[in-house]
């Protein structure tokens, strides 16, 4: 069970990384690509190596 509720969270972590910069280029997103960015970085970093580890 924890462990996939961190890949979730892994997950989601990528996603706000990836997807602030493909909507910056579609042109839906103007504000808030940093603070998304560095929140799902810092969700992706915390959360992968934990799960990672035990497998």
């Amino acid at each position: 069970m924890k462990t996939i509720v961190l890949q979730a969270l892994s997950g989601v972590g990528l996603l706000m990384t990836i997807l602030p910069a493909i909507l910056v280029f579609t042109g839906h997103l103007e504000n808030g690509l940093f603070a998304l960015t560095a929140l799902g970085t810092l969700l992706w970093f915390v959360t992968a190596p934990l799960w990672l580890k035990e497998q």
